[in-house]
């Protein structure tokens, strides 16, 4: 075959006259397009390309009905799409169809118009030739296309031939092709402007047809010798089979011209095979929606039918999906269901989003609820195609959905303490719900298990309510005696011929119904707790559901009878709980996995200063002070707690009254009447932190000192000491001068305005008076006892500072002040009374740094380097070069340690580090060194091989004008030993062996703990229900307990000796405390006695007696 030479893309232009402006009206648009035969114009303005109009343009303005005299700009396609005209025509195709346009604009050298080539344009360039080597029409031919009958109005076509982006539309008389309607028709419809003609009256006739097995070569000769873009392919019957389109005839050329001829065939087999598998796609589609149980349906933009699934046509009694195609809703519904339809329709298009609703409607005469989905469908190009939807029947949903939220009502009831008739009411009326041919009642069996109450029937008659309330349980009296007898289902489908129900059926009559059945309601213990029965005003019998629905219904009633008795029993274990709780001498708060508090004792009150009720339902965070305690760290340790990891922790609290203080916190699961729950012990630690920040700051001083720095320095760190009590925010540092006056050396935690008001102080102020008298005191806004008369400094200064509290700290030496400290706090409770205490304790240390200080001084004076100061000081002391070798020691060190003045020195560090930890000391050092680390406890070693425990810091200096290392090591030997002492007194009362035994207000044993068992040889479950007359020796006359039991009934304790008797017989002497624990009410509910054995201590008095009274002789 010869083949086309290659053209540029300029050659094929049959037209140059295809250009108008922005502002021609599309009347006289159209009318050029017809008056030219040309598909397509340009829109140019000063010789600029601004858009393109197609058939396709005017068609969707006529299908949107604009009026022919908008412009040309109103309807336009921009941008454009364009190639310079030397491009080679294929390199153009392929253009064209990567942008999905079917023609193309062709520009000159300065990007100006010179033309359009469509793909007629590319067609006849090819000639009927180049498909010579291509398969039959069938390859190519569309299979999916528009078609509709004459009888169809033009206003249908519109639609079909926009719904599927179809460039015309065959007319047929059954599946004869009659006549086509194309675009460009269309064009011309749109001058002519007729009123709603049928397809029958504007259709071009015959169709021009093909076979289906006809060469392609022969189909694109047809199309030339007609002049024609469109082909009915028909089969041997004459049938319209498809659509060959000169835009699927010349798809080929897309492949490339060179190899286009090459590679036919494949494309062919290939389009065939995806036709193929795209006609059964679409069979598969049918099948899945004529198969798919809900409501399926497509409509248009004008809310008509295009098609609907079986499901939608059987619901509106049609025989096929096809005999509702064009119709619409008002068709099928009534009007005002069919208006809401077409608006919901409408929004989704308007919005082009999604919409679900849930609403009734009718199916064959039958309101049902459906739950419908509706989406835009959009096209390709983001043009509006119609709408998508289907609906489900969710009748059965809604039901259950009214019975589970009259269920959970009922539960929140239950929950919330409301009366069981309410919960119960709310159960009966979810079940009718379930079942609304059903009336229901619950029956409750009363404490002697002989009758039957009525507990809820919201829709039987009063009359028979009242009637059936207070029934004997008895087998044969009705169903509901009888299942609560027999304790099995009973169903009677008539009342009026079934032996239960015996002549002259009075209650039946009274209760409006003719069957009835009955369920017994059986608690997890077996104990029958009532009956639940259903009414049916016709004989009848319960379908399988329905006898679920009971089934149901009877486990939930016993779940809420048996809460209800169980909240009654736990009413009475509370009161017994609480007496022991509040007992107790720490704080106790119970709460939740969500960290509100169930429950706290009468110390957590006193520790909160929030009344108990008001507690309870708080969390841990109403009481952490923000900025000193980290709330994300405490909800780890809680959280730790719960996964079985009990916790030990310190944090700041904070009372209602303002106060901050550490509290020792210790954290434990457990569960707390069947939830789990976290017992928190929380103690009040003030007294000692404020003893270790004492310790800390003497450190922190002792560090100042030994690194050796000016006054002032050391000042600074005093006073920046004094700020670790956390409720202490300011301060200033006031130096004594020769005349009496005070000049501030320091300050923290003030404005600067603040510290130049106070710059100076003079002789005969209240400060320089108060100084002068020594000892702590304080000015408070609520002024305390501890508070001085005068003023310590300016009122309105302080007022201003927003400061709460001052209070001044002299310094003294030789019983003259020689400084003062001046410390503010800007809490709401000001600076605590311990925190007083502890700065009285401080101030001899203070004196002591001031000595410490002046020695220094001295020393820096005598000597360059810092020995004089060290040498002051008790703790160790080292200097070390940076490779760790010792340059000097303080005499601490030589005489404390014993090594003498001069043996460490040149010597690494490790030599006084035993020999086994060396390594591990060297590690710590280097921490500490890097920052990782503050301190870190180490032993070291005494000149005479004994271990010394020390707390070693470590700071950088200069030694001798060199860098340097300063290791301070403070013998913590004693501390450690404190510690040991507080863990060793922590055990012994953890570990206590006293007898405990609670009895209730009769004086019957309710509990007794392991030391009781012990002691008395009578095990726990001989010693319950029984009185504590079982350990009576008769060594006591009824006197002495009438006298003990007055003296408990008066003061609510006694404490005393008695004599009791051990089951083994013998009798031994116990130290004894009852004490009486009163419910809510303030009645007596238990009396707790904790005693120990005393008996040697009084046989060994008795023998000290003896030897004091009498001769051994």
């Amino acid at each position: 075959m010869k083949r086309k030479r290659a053209a540029r893309v300029a050659e094929l232009i049959s037209s140059h006259s295809d250009r108008v402006e922005p502002g021609l009206s599309l009347r006289d648009v159209a009318t050029r397009m017809l008056a030219t035969k040309v598909s397509s114009v340009i829109v140019v303005e000063a010789g600029a390309i601004l858009g393109i109009i197609t058939e396709r343009d005017i068609v969707r303005a006529m299908r949107q009905h604009c009026s022919p005299d908008q412009t040309a700009s109103d309807i336009m396609s921009s941008p454009v799409h364009s190639v310079p005209a030397a491009t080679p025509f294929q390199q153009a195709y392929r253009l064209a169809v990567s942008f999905g346009i079917r023609r193309i604009v062709v520009t000159d050298e300065a990007g100006l118009p010179l033309g359009i080539v469509s793909e007629s344009d590319f067609r006849r360039h090819l000639g009927a030739d180049f498909f010579l080597q291509l398969n039959s029409t069938d390859t190519l031919m569309e299979r999916t296309f528009p078609r509709l009958p004459a009888s169809a109005s033009l206003e249908d076509a519109l639609a079909a031939m926009e719904a599927v982006g179809a460039s015309c539309i065959f007319v047929i008389a059954g599946r004869r092709p009659l006549g086509i309607v194309t675009e460009h028709d269309i064009v011309r419809f749109f001058l002519d402007d007729p009123r709603g003609p049928t397809l029958g009256q504007v259709m071009s006739r015959p169709a021009v047809c093909i076979r289906f097995d006809r060469p392609l070569a022969e189909a694109a000769q047809l199309m030339l010798d007609h002049d024609i873009r469109h082909l009915a392919v028909v089969d041997d019957a004459g049938d319209l089979v498809g659509l060959l389109s000169e835009h699927t005839l010349i798809s080929p050329l897309s492949l490339g011209l060179d190899n286009a001829l090459g590679e036919q065939q494949s494309l062919l087999h290939a389009r065939e095979r995806i036709q193929e598998e795209t006609a059964r796609n679409e069979r598969y589609q049918r099948a899945l929606l004529d198969n798919f149980p809900y409501l399926v349906w497509l409509k248009d933009t004008e809310s008509r039918f295009l098609t609907t699934n079986r499901a939608f046509a059987e619901g509106v009694e049609l025989p096929n999906a096809g005999a509702i195609v064009g119709k619409s809703d008002l068709d099928f519904w009534p009007a005002d269901m069919a208006g809401r339809f077409r608006a919901d329709d409408a929004e989704v298009m308007a919005t082009r989003q999604n919409k679900v609703v849930v609403e009734p409607i009718i199916i064959k005469g039958r309101t049902v609820w459906h739950e419908t989905y509706k989406a835009p469908v959009v096209g390709d190009d983001g043009t509006l195609l119609g709408t998508v939807g289907f609906a489900r029947d969710i009748s059965a949903r809604q039901r259950s959905e009214n019975a589970e939220r009259l269920r959970n009502a009922a539960l929140a009831a239950m929950i919330s303490g409301d009366s069981l008739f309410t919960a119960l009411d709310l159960l009966v009326r979810s079940i009718e719900a379930e079942m609304p041919d059903w009336r229901c009642a619950i029956m409750l069996s009363d404490e002697t298990g002989q009758h039957l109450t009525l507990g809820a029937a919201p829709s039987l008659p009063a009359g028979y309510a009242a009637a059936i309330d207070g029934m004997p349980i008895r087998e044969g009296v009705g169903s509901c005696s009888t299942a609560a007898a027999t304790r099995q289902r009973v169903v009677i489908e008539n009342v009026f011929d079934h032996p239960h129900c015996p002549a002259p059926h009075e209650l039946p009559r009274l209760g409006d119904f003719s069957a009835c059945w009955s369920d017994p309601i059986i608690g997890r213990d077996g104990l029958l707790l009532g009956t639940f029965a259903a009414y049916h005003r016709a004989p009848a019998r319960p379908q399988e559901n329905d006898l679920g629905f009971l089934t149901q219904a009877c486990q939930l009633a016993a779940l809420l009878i048996a809460h209800q008795r169980r909240a009654q029993e736990l009413g009475k274990s509370l009161e017994t709980f609480h007496g022991i709780f509040n007992s107790t001498s720490e704080a106790l708060f119970i709460q939740a996995e969500d960290g509100t508090f169930l429950d706290v004792n009468t110390v957590a009150v006193q520790l909160s200063g929030v009344p108990r009720e008001q507690l309870i339902g708080l969390n841990h965070a109403s009481f952490i002070q923000p900025g000193l305690t980290d709330a994300a760290t405490v909800d780890r340790f809680i959280a730790a707690t719960l996964a079985g990891n009990p916790q030990t922790f310190e944090v700041l609290a904070k009372n209602c009254g303002g106060r901050v203080f550490p509290v020792e916190i210790r954290l434990h699961a457990s569960r707390y009447f069947g939830r789990p729950a976290i017992i928190a012990s929380a103690v009040d630690i003030s007294e000692r932190k404020n003893t270790e920040i004492r310790l800390e700051i003497e450190h922190d001083i002792a560090q100042a000192l030994a690194a050796g720095q000016q006054r002032e320095a050391v000042l600074q760190a005093l006073l920046e000491a004094t700020l670790r009590f956390p409720d202490i925010d300011a301060g200033c540092l006031h130096w004594r001068e020769a005349d009496g006056s005070y000049r501030l050396l320091a300050h923290a935690g003030v404005s600067d305005e603040f510290a130049e008001r106070l710059a100076q102080l003079d002789a005969d102020s209240p400060f320089a008076d108060l100084a002068q008298t020594g000892g702590t005191v304080c000015n408070c806004r609520e002024p305390s006892d501890h508070c001085a008369d005068p003023g310590i400094l300016d009122s309105a200064a302080i007022a201003r500072e927003g400061l709460s509290c001052l209070a001044t700290l002299p310094i003294m030496l030789a019983g003259q002040p020689a400084a003062g400290i001046t410390l503010g706090s800007r809490q709401q409770a000001g600076i605590l009374a311990s925190t007083l205490r502890s700065l009285d304790l401080l101030g001899s240390h203070f004196s002591q740094t001031l000595l410490q200080l002046a020695a220094q001084e001295e020393a820096r004076r005598l000597q360059q380097n810092l020995s004089g100061l060290f040498d002051v000081l008790t703790d160790f002391i080292f200097i070390l070069d940076e490779n760790g070798r010792i340059l000097h020691y303080n005499r601490a060190v030589a005489d404390g340690l014993g090594y003498g003045p001069e043996q460490l020195l040149g010597q690494p560090i490790a030599t006084v580090n035993p020999e086994n930890l060396q390594k591990i000391a060297n590690d710590s050092m280097i921490d500490v060194i890097a920052g990782r680390r503050i301190c870190c406890p180490l032993p070291i070693l005494h000149a005479s091989g004994q271990q010394v425990m020390i707390e070693m810091r470590i700071t950088h200096g200069y030694w001798n004008g060199l860098p340097a290392l300063i290791v301070t090591s403070q013998d913590i030997t004693e501390r450690l030993a404190a510690e040991e002492r507080q863990q060793l007194a922590a055990s012994v009362f953890d570990n206590a062996h006293e007898g405990i035994m609670i009895t209730d207000a009769k004086g019957r044993i309710v509990e007794v703990n392991a030391t009781f068992s012990e002691l008395t040889g009578y095990p726990r479950d001989e010693a319950i229900g029984q009185t504590p007359d079982l350990l009576k020796s008769g060594h006591h006359d009824p006197a002495f307990y009438a006298e003990m039991w007055q003296k408990i009934g008066e003061d609510g304790y006694w404490r005393g000796e008695i004599w009791n008797r051990k089951k083994s017989g013998e009798i031994f002497v116990e130290l004894l405390t009852i004490s009486t624990v009163r419910n809510r009410n303030g009645e007596i509910a238990n009396f707790v006695a904790i005693f120990s054995d005393i008996t040697v201590i009084k046989q060994h008095q008795q023998r000290l007696e003896h030897l004091a009274h009498y001769d051994a002789l």
